[in-house]
């Protein structure tokens, strides 16, 4: 994932932070955060199947390493597995789960990884109408 601020005006964080008023939106909650909340959100490492035209998250571990050894580890090598960095979106209401949102392609019939959320409201709203959502345990 990517660790720098990124935006569509290719404007520095201090720049947009003057531009916002200290706030960015959550494009899928709608919700305020402020750039600190942001910088201090926690992430989670997610192995990730990439099937057809779509990706699912299968599994999501704490730290790198343990990401990494499920994959060695693992005898099928169906759906191309990798790892990707999330940050937990929305407030976070268990230590050890996370909500994962999936939008649904109806052209291909398959639901895509939107995100990980803490929460199951965040989730839902992310994955909008046909989409959905699971609860995850973090290994």
């Amino acid at each position: 994932m990517n660790k720098k601020f990124n935006n569509r005006n290719n404007e520095s964080r201090e720049d947009a932070k003057k531009r916002y008023g200290g706030f960015i939106k959550d494009t899928a909650t709608g919700r305020k955060t402020s750039f600190k909340q942001k910088e201090n959100k926690m992430s989670v490492f997610v192995v990730v199947t990439h099937y057809m035209y779509g990706k699912q998250a299968e599994q999501i571990f704490a730290s790198e390493k343990t990401a990494k050894e499920n994959i060695n580890n693992r005898k099928d090598e169906s759906g191309s597995p990798t790892i990707e960095e999330f940050s937990v979106e929305g407030e976070k209401k268990s230590e050890n789960h996370v909500f994962i949102a999936g939008s649904y392609d109806r052209a291909n019939d398959i639901h895509n990884l939107v995100g990980i959320y803490g929460n199951y409201d965040d989730a839902k709203k992310a994955a909008v109408e046909h989409g959905i959502v699971s609860k995850k345990e973090i290994k």
